[in-house]
Order: C-alpha cells, then sequence, then structure tokens
C-alpha cells in the first residue's frame, strides 16, 4: 500500500532545502509513496524553472498554498486532503470537464465566493499543514528508507 506524505515548504527563496528535497524526490522509491508538495510561493531557479517545474519533472503533485485564491482540484488522494469541498475550493470528478467549467464558472460570477474561499483556503493551509508537521514527516521518510 503506497504512503501519501504531503510536505510542506514556507520558504521565499530557492535555496539548499529546495535542493535537498529535491534529490530525495529523485531517490525515493514511488510506487511506495505518494507526495504532495505544499508550497507557499512558487519561486524561481534561475531564469528557465520554477519550483512546479521542477517538481512535475519528478511526477510529483504539486500545490501552492496561502495565496488566498481558491482552488480547483480532481477529487484524487492528495487534492482531496488538502481542499475542503465547497469551502476552499472545489473537488471536481476525474475527467469531468462540466464539473470543472461549472466550478470555475461559480468563481468567475461570483467574486464574493471566490474572495471567502480564498480566504479560508489560506487560513487552512496556516493551520492544517505547519511547518513542525513538515519537519515530522520528513523525518519518518528519511527513517524509513534508511531503516531506521
Amino acid at each position: 500500500m503506497q504512503k501519501h506524505i504531503a510536505i510542506l515548504d514556507a520558504g521565499k527563496e530557492w535555496g539548499g532545502g529546495t535542493n535537498s528535497l529535491l534529490e530525495l524526490l529523485k531517490r525515493i522509491d514511488k510506487s511506495r509513496y505518494g507526495f504532495t508538495l505544499l508550497f507557499y510561493n512558487n519561486y524561481m531557479k534561475g531564469t528557465d524553472s520554477d519550483i512546479r517545474t521542477e517538481a512535475e519533472k519528478l511526477g510529483v503533485r504539486f500545490l501552492l498554498l496561502a495565496q488566498e485564491k481558491p482552488v480547483i482540484a480532481s477529487d484524487i488522494t492528495g487534492p482531496s486532503e488538502l481542499v475542503a469541498d465547497g469551502e476552499t475550493g472545489f473537488l471536481v470528478p476525474v475527467g469531468e470537464t462540466d464539473a470543472i467549467a461549472d466550478a470555475i464558472l461559480r468563481l468567475i460570477e461570483n467574486p464574493t465566493l471566490r474572495e471567502r474561499m480564498g480566504e479560508k483556503a489560506k487560513g487552512r493551509v496556516i493551520r492544517n499543514f505547519p511547518v513542525e508537521k513538515y519537519v515530522n514527516d520528513v523525518e519518518n521518510v528519511f527513517a524509513e528508507v534508511l531503516g531506521h
């Protein structure tokens, strides 16, 4: 059974921690672990790449958080653990393009809903994904990978 791990990065720029995280993700057995990277900022790596691009190259889910924006995501493991449907955004069935379009239109047509969901999304991120949880999750992965 695959274990799903959410990793939060609250940094504001590319640095040693980002490089270490990406190196870990290159080496980890992704058949045993599923990752969702949660970032407060989509910062740049030089002029040709950003953290989202690097994560996607590794086949890792990426979610930009705490931007006071509602999220529309597929109702699958990862996003469904992060998005409170109807409160911080919308979860839509995989492949249901009409549902995605409806969610987008609902947010376009209702600025008050969009702002309220965005505020709640930021609050949810801050409450549910503190740096301490990130550190604990990373320590557990290292311990398991290293057999400790």
